[in-house]
């Protein structure tokens, strides 16, 4: 295997054949190291950067940035493929040394936002343990109803998707239910 395409095309053989991989991924794969690929033949000055041993970290950091414009977590998937198939190369002996063997990209992710609760949910849920509370039913249901509403009480995605009366009825009917004081300054 000697040009940067071949290796691509044995590396996802090898993902499809040993790895098992899905179709999706095979997919992502193929077409993460396309762009990288396109981008090393297009951009090496010697035109010999398209031979597998001729590629090394500068490659990748021109490449990188490159993608300014897409978002960081597509530009760290689209390195860890290429980065897998290097270590892949090296670890089955078709690359004498990876060159990408402690490559660490200064590409930041933001942290995504938590996931939140429907309003008619959360009214739902409070109205059944209302209703609950007020029923004879077993201690497990209650229990089972108060890990429940706990839960939501005191998630952060609650206060993003409640008024503050639904919020602060809920945490009162908590305090009340377990005899805590609680008084939340709004």
């Amino acid at each position: 295997m000697e040009t940067l395409s071949s290796a691509i095309e044995w590396f996802i053989g090898h993902c499809a054949n040993h790895r098992k991989l899905s179709a999706h991924t095979l997919k992502a794969y193929r077409r993460d190291l396309k762009l990288f690929g396109d981008f090393v033949s297009e951009h090496s000055i010697h035109r010999i950067a398209t031979q597998i041993e001729a590629v090394n970290k500068t490659d990748v950091q021109n490449w990188i940035a490159l993608m300014a414009r897409v978002k960081p977590r597509t530009i760290r998937r689209r390195l860890a493929t290429v980065k897998s198939m290097f270590s892949t190369l090296e670890r089955q002996g078709h690359l004498a040394i990876d060159p990408l063997a402690r490559f660490r990209s200064e590409i930041r992710v933001g942290s995504s936002l938590p996931r939140v609760i429907s309003r008619s949910t959360v009214k739902c849920l409070l109205r059944s343990s209302k209703r609950l509370a007020q029923s004879d039913t077993s201690s497990r249901e209650r229990m089972n109803q108060e890990v429940v509403l706990s839960g939501l009480c005191f998630t952060n995605s609650l206060y993003f998707i409640c008024n503050r009366s639904i919020f602060h009825y809920c945490l009162l009917y908590s305090t009340q239910r377990t005899n805590r004081s609680l008084d939340p300054k709004w």
